[in-house]
């Protein structure tokens, strides 16, 4: 248990070291490549994000125009959105009177660096032979129409402040209005390396300023507010009645840490141009339907149906509640501009223009002179013409309202920039429409806190730690870094699937540093002793005995040890042959190949090589390593009714026969009974014994036999159901004694007959 104990130790100073080193949360690309990974948070469809377009007006895309506010703000009034976050400046209104200077050194300074900017990039161009000299001239007038824009937009800067008016009115008129600038929250910031992961609803300082959003929302909840708790700050949010209460924590600057995986895709958008195309829209209906007035197109329509004076009697309204805003005046504007369309609708698609049309006709069809006909189809072409126009721009501003209520109405509104201000990163507009969603659902990453960071981390690397206790060092270290990796994925995936989140460097580098500790333990603990049991064994015994001893730390005999075992002497006859010709180098390399393709076998099979001479191997089966570590793995030994070492032999003869390409060319003699193993220093692990002795001379007599095996009688006796043929062998004095010849069929089809 040291091992365990010592391992667990210094996981735990790289938890510490790791929770210290990352702590805040600081996040980096695994955080953002995990958060990628998860489901798009569910979006509020309460939320719309009202966008300028930075390719079309480079002024409105950075300051909205007092009037072009306004107009938007009547717009929403109508249409009956629920608030509006103003995330860009109102020009010559959001810094005040006072700061109006300063909101001029502002687009002073950006527009004059804009055109420094611009130069520089030119001359550096020219200078690195970007662009060549045939058009430099061409560049320098692009460049001069830009610094011609840009005057113009500070010309447009110097907004009259009685413009100012019209903003205040339309903003008191709808209610619910919050300026970013006016609040006096910076922009977002990111995180160091210019990723934005978390917002602050609160900045928290000596003077504590919301955000406009969180403003804007936390009317919805009672007594929302920030508390200190053991685990961290908290930001609680109780709904009214039973409808639960939300928490969302807090890092230690109170931010929340954002879900942004759909990067703000989600939620509906509407071009703030659409909302100054629906005012025009509806301003040119209004010219149209005036003008068509003097065709009498309006004449028997009464004054609760006809256009021109629903609109103006609504406009009067719309002016009544600017100049005193109150619920009861919105709600009769509303509903006299519900009845202006009604009828707009009744009057483009209804009988009117037939019934009058049919009139003319008549009239043309009973008057005699040519110049009255004339000019009655004149007057009917005109009219038939201004329905036709009627028509077209009531069903352009028709479709722009209903576009407008599906988006807005009830809608909770962002006014900002659109377009990204990074590739991959939101803009200013859609984190605040995050922000306001997280705060609407709950959905945000939840960071642990330390103790709960300590205790899974912990567990992991505590779980893995006893994985490793018992296991040889190659193998604690493979074992130890998969358990390291599946530790980080585990916690990766349990980011991924709940938005817990436990940064997978803790308990992964905990997990690492466990299992270098825990193998370097083994190592060095193990060392001595695996020098002993290689000297004892070296390469006699299988990869897998060896390790074996060396997990359970069974020292080696070093002294002759007798046992009942299986002795297989394997005589490599062409080895001789080649030897005898004449070829060392061949004769080399057959020799090495012999060996190797031997001990492969004979250590696949569980035997043991015990022993060399020259063109003879000898391989065992029931030899004490191979018997202790029968026991050690909890496996019936040779004495306890398991495999007898011939049945052992006997497997392997025919593995290696069957699938050796070399092995048809070898010799085989067997023998069995008590043999003594010992470990001799630089000849290995070596056998002594009569069925050593006997096995090597069969091995030796089995090609003058022309047989490839020969056994004793006790061996064929145990050989089970591999048939066998005897074979007589002269003992001298016209003596013999009989032997087995097995017949197995080799690789090359080859038997022992």
């Amino acid at each position: 248990m040291m091992r365990f104990f010592i391992s667990l130790g210094a996981a735990v100073l790289g938890i510490l070291g790791m929770a210290q080193l990352l702590t805040g949360p600081r996040l980096g690309p695994l955080y953002d490549f995990l958060g990628a990974c998860r489901l798009s948070p569910p979006v509020s469809g309460e939320i719309t994000l009202i966008e300028t377009d930075p390719q079309k007006d480079f002024f409105t895309h950075y300051f909205i125009e007092p009037e072009t506010a306004a107009s938007v703000l009547i717009s929403l009034t109508e249409i009956d959105a629920s608030a509006l976050i103003l995330q860009i400046p109102v020009a010559g209104l959001s810094f005040g009177i006072a700061g109006n200077a300063a909101e001029l050194n502002f687009r002073f300074d950006e527009e004059f660096g804009l055109v420094k900017g611009n130069i520089l990039n030119l001359f550096e161009a020219i200078r690195l032979g970007s662009i060549p000299p045939g058009k430099t001239a061409s560049y320098v007038g692009e460049l001069l129409n830009l610094t011609e824009q840009g005057k113009e937009r500070l010309l447009s800067s110097l907004v009259p402040q009685e413009e100012a008016g019209i903003f205040k009115k339309a903003a008191a008129a709808f209610g619910r209005v919050w300026e970013t600038a006016e609040a006096g929250y910076p922009a977002f910031t990111p995180d160091p390396d210019g990723v934005l992961r978390r917002m602050a609803p609160v900045l928290l300082g000596e003077k504590e300023i919301e955000h406009p959003v969180y403003t804007a929302l936390k009317e919805r909840y009672e007594q929302p507010a920030i508390e200190h708790t053991v685990d961290g700050l908290i930001l609680r949010l109780v709904k009214p009645g039973d409808g639960g209460a939300l928490s969302l924590p807090l890092d230690r600057n109170g931010a929340i840490l954002i879900e942004k995986s759909g990067k703000g895709q989600d939620f509906k958008r509407v071009p703030l141009s659409l909302l100054v195309d629906y005012e025009e829209a509806d301003r040119e209906l209004y010219q149209v339907l005036s003008a068509a007035d003097s065709l009498g197109i309006y004449r028997g329509i009464s004054p609760e149906k006809h256009p021109p004076i629903l609109y103006e009697y609504a406009f009067s309204l719309r002016e009544e509640l600017l100049r005193e805003p109150e619920e009861e005046k919105k709600r009769r504007w509303i509903e006299s501009r519900e009845r202006y369309f009604i009828a707009l609708e009744d009057f483009c698609y209804g009988p009117g223009e037939m019934t009058m049309v049919s009139a003319y006709e008549e009239r043309i069809a009973v008057e005699a002179p040519e110049a009255d006909i004339q000019q009655l189809r004149d007057r009917r072409d005109e009219l038939i013409r201004s329905f036709r126009d009627i028509r077209e721009k009531y069903n352009a501003l028709a479709e722009k309202r209903g576009v407008l209520k599906f988006l807005l109405y009830g809608s909770f509104c962002i006014l900002g920039p659109g377009g990204p201000e990074a590739p991959g990163e939101p803009t200013e507009t859609e984190a605040s429409a995050i922000l306001a969603n997280s705060l609407l659902s709950g959905n945000v990453i939840r960071p642990a806190a330390p103790r709960h960071i300590l205790f899974w981390s912990l567990v992991s690397v505590g779980i893995l730690c006893l994985c490793l206790v018992k296991l040889e060092p190659l193998l604690s270290l493979g074992v130890g870094f998969l358990l390291s990796v599946l530790i980080g994925v585990v916690f990766s995936g349990s980011f991924v699937l709940s938005a817990y989140w436990i940064d997978p460097f803790i308990p992964f580098t905990a997990a690492v540093g466990a299992t270098l500790t825990s193998t370097l333990f083994v190592l060095v603990m193990n060392h001595r002793f695996a020098e002993q049991v290689r000297r004892a064994y070296g390469s006699s015994i299988t990869p897998a005995y060896f390790k074996t001893l060396l997990r359970a730390g069974a020292p080696p005999a070093l002294e002759a040890v007798t046992v009942s075992a299986a002795v297989i002497a394997v005589r490599n006859e062409p080895l001789v042959v080649r030897e005898s010709q004449g070829a060392p180098q061949e004769a080399a390399q057959n020799g090495v190949a012999f060996r190797e393709e031997l001990s492969r076998w004979c250590l696949k099979a569980g035997g043991i090589m015990a022993g060399w001479e020259g063109d003879t191997a000898i391989i065992a089966f029931g030899s004490p390593p191979e018997r202790t570590v029968l026991k050690l793995r909890g496996e019936p030994s040779y004495d306890e009714g398991g495999l007898s070492p011939v049945t052992q032999a006997m497997q392997f003869l025919t593995m290696l026969l069957k699938d050796s390409p070399m092995g048809g060319a070898w010799f085989f003699g067997i023998d069995v009974g008590e043999c003594a193993f010992i470990p001799i220093p630089g000849s290995g692990y070596q056998v002594y014994g009569p069925a050593a002795a006997c096995s090597r001379l069969l091995s030796r007599l089995a090609p003058r036999y022309k047989v490839p095996i020969l056994v004793t009688r006790a061996v064929q006796e145990k050989a089970g159901t591999i048939p066998s043929r005897p074979v007589r062998i002269s003992t001298g004095q016209k003596g013999s004694r009989t032997f087995y010849t097995l017949l197995i069929r080799g690789k090359s089809g080859k038997t022992g007959l």
